[in-house]
């Protein structure tokens, strides 16, 4: 993983089919460059892409696109946050649920269906 497009990851833990992450975002992220100047947030596709990918490492997702996906971003996230990612993958449903917060807040959560591989 190049350390300049993705988080560091300081913990991971997973007990059956979810995975528990515990996450840093350096402020160095490429995707902090012009998005925005005064006022830098991590853009929402990244976080998507980031638990997408990081699913693919832990459970059987293939390389297929998701068919579905629904998000909600509540709160944007700043360089040099520190967050919990928790991802949930229900295997008969071929579904990927995940979760970013940093401490009490939420920051964004969705659902992704994949198709059967």
């Amino acid at each position: 993983m190049n350390s300049l497009q993705w988080p560091e990851i300081l913990s991971r833990s997973r007990t059956g089919n979810v995975l528990a992450l515990s996450l840093f975002v350096p402020a160095r992220l490429l995707y902090f460059q012009g998005h925005f100047p005064e006022a830098p947030i991590l853009p929402g596709i990244v976080q998507l892409h980031w638990a997408v990918e990081l699913a693919r490492e832990a459970f059987a997702l293939g390389q297929s696109a998701p068919v579905t996906v629904q998000v909600k971003y509540r709160n944007v996230i700043r360089p040099a946050a520190r967050l919990d990612l928790e991802l949930r993958f229900d295997p008969a449903r071929r579904r990927l649920g995940f979760a970013y917060r940093e401490g009490e807040r939420p920051c964004a959560s969705g659902q992704l269906t994949f198709p059967a591989p």
